[in-house]
């Protein structure tokens, strides 16, 4: 056999040899992820290598399947379960940790556990037992999706006979029925978790499903620190991200949280119908997270007119990320008291500033006709500082701002309050200069900065103690840019747009 031949051969039986999943730092004995159900054979693949598959209890209706946050997600539908048969070396102690999503309100069974005659242990939607105690752990029913951890403790040896782990089927407690939802993914353990162990399978199931741990710091694969809470704590709330962790097989191209007032979606690159078929190449251990502080999605008061109150923290890990284009989607018809004809921008504050001071204005791309807004090629963390804070801003004639048009002034309609400022900007479109006339009503000094699309500072001039400026400008490259005026008494910001 020549050596050609031979390197073939090779990498065809290699090509053919099962697939094993990798944890490199938590080996679990039981790994069922939902990328890996074959719906042909009605059976679950165990990816732990130790080859404890899930099949289907017979007489049982076909399982189908669907998506929880763009990932691959197994859907029961009430009446039908599946068995995994076992022999754990230890019924000593029990870990379990399921990702689910439940469709109906009701107590449901998840999952239950035999370890031979003595030892029983199963988790519904509400409730769960061991052999010693029955706790009920919620009054209700969540329909968003839940990441679940059981950790159980025998007190004494159990003698193993055989056992048996039922996945969604109904037990002998009454007001328990069949599970109605999705399962994404399930860990089982037949021992004790150490502290980190529990945080790198949740933070990896919370980042893959877009699920919010709370209290909680979220770590990679080796247990390094990815998201600080005590460091972040102002923003705990609806926390999410995008990136790529090969020791935990993370690999996140598109994400949102799932909490019920999010707003926001995000991608890498732009999106897909699901996470996988996203074609965006992310570097190892390069994660982007965001979060927000919880605050309600209106308008501040006018001594800050544009920015509503809700603020996100984007926190960046790794050293090739800030590099990556993204896109993002925002739910406009989630924010309170805005007008019909609002413009929505996206509000930057490299610095991390919270008065938003530094703040850069960057456009949507469009928004459709369900009031979702669309941003596309958006960089975070340009200045390598780790993060930045961002939010949104409404311009509306309400509040008394107009994106200029060819040599128009504002006008700002009659009203009780008092009109302190006019604005003209012109030519615009421009084919290079442009001037900018304010006139105030009152003597004020003026800081007027010039964007490009990127954010990048091109110009910046001042006026100091007057009631009317005038000034004169070239732009050299065709795009977009944003002139933010800023007074005493006023701030402004305009879109110049060079053919």
């Amino acid at each position: 056999m020549n050596r050609t031949l031979l390197l073939s051969f090779i990498l065809l039986f290699l090509l053919l040899l099962p697939v094993q999943a990798q944890l490199q730092n938590v080996q679990p004995d039981i790994w069922l992820r939902g990328d890996q159900f074959n719906y042909s054979q009605q059976s679950w693949k165990d990816i732990s290598g130790n080859n404890r598959h899930a099949t289907r209890i017979k007489n049982n209706s076909n399982f189908v399947d669907s998506l929880m946050c763009s990932n691959p997600a197994v859907y029961f539908n009430g009446n039908n379960a599946l068995q995994i048969n076992h022999n754990p070396e230890s019924a000593d102690a029990l870990s379990v940790i399921i990702a689910y999503q439940s469709k109906a309100t009701g107590d449901q069974g998840l999952w239950r556990a035999t370890m031979g005659d003595e030892y029983d242990a199963f988790l519904t939607t509400q409730r769960m037992m061991d052999l010693q105690s029955l706790l009920r752990y919620t009054d209700s029913t969540a329909i968003f999706p839940v990441i679940n951890t059981i950790l159980k403790i025998h007190d004494e040896p159990v003698e193993i006979l055989e056992g048996k782990i039922f996945l969604g089927c109904e037990d002998n407690l009454s007001g328990i029925s069949t599970f109605t939802g999705k399962i994404a993914e399930c860990f089982v353990f037949y021992r004790d978790l150490s502290y980190i162990e529990k945080r790198i399978i949740q933070s990896y199931l919370a980042l893959k499903y877009g699920i919010t741990l709370q209290y909680s710091n979220y770590v990679d694969g080796d247990g390094i620190l990815l998201w600080d809470y005590e460091q972040n704590k102002d923003y705990r709330y609806s926390i999410a991200g995008i990136g790529r962790d090969d020791s935990t097989t993370l690999y996140r191209k598109q994400s949102a949280s799932i909490e019920n007032d999010n707003i926001i979606e995000m991608a890498a690159t732009h999106f897909f119908n699901t996470n996988a078929q996203n074609t965006s190449v992310i570097d190892n251990r390069n994660f982007i997270i965001w979060s927000d502080n919880g605050a309600a999605l209106t308008v501040e008061p006018l001594d800050n007119p544009y920015l509503i109150a809700r603020k996100w923290l984007m926190t960046v890990v790794g050293n090739h990320i800030s590099n990556l284009p993204f896109s993002m989607k925002v739910h406009t018809n989630k924010f309170i008291n805005t007008e019909p004809d609002s413009i929505l921008y996206l509000a930057i504050s490299r610095s991390g500033d919270n008065s938003f001071s530094d703040v850069i204005y960057i456009p949507s791309d469009s928004i459709n006709s369900k009031g979702i807004a669309f941003f596309s090629n958006l960089y975070w963390d340009t200045d390598l500082s780790g993060s930045d804070l961002f939010t949104f801003a409404i311009f509306s004639n309400s509040l008394k701002t107009i994106l200029a048009g060819d040599e128009q002034f504002n006008e700002n309609p009659q009203s009780d309050e008092f009109q302190p400022y006019q604005f003209r900007l012109f030519p615009n479109p421009t084919s290079g200069e442009y001037r900018l006339q304010l006139n105030y009503s009152e003597k004020t000094d003026v800081n007027v900065k010039i964007y490009n699309s990127t954010g990048a500072l091109v110009n910046e001039y001042n006026g100091s103690n007057s009631s009317e400026y005038l000034f004169i400008d070239y732009v050299h490259q065709s795009g977009i840019y944003f002139i933010h005026i800023e007074t005493a008494l006023w701030k402004e910001v305009m879109k110049l747009i060079k053919k």
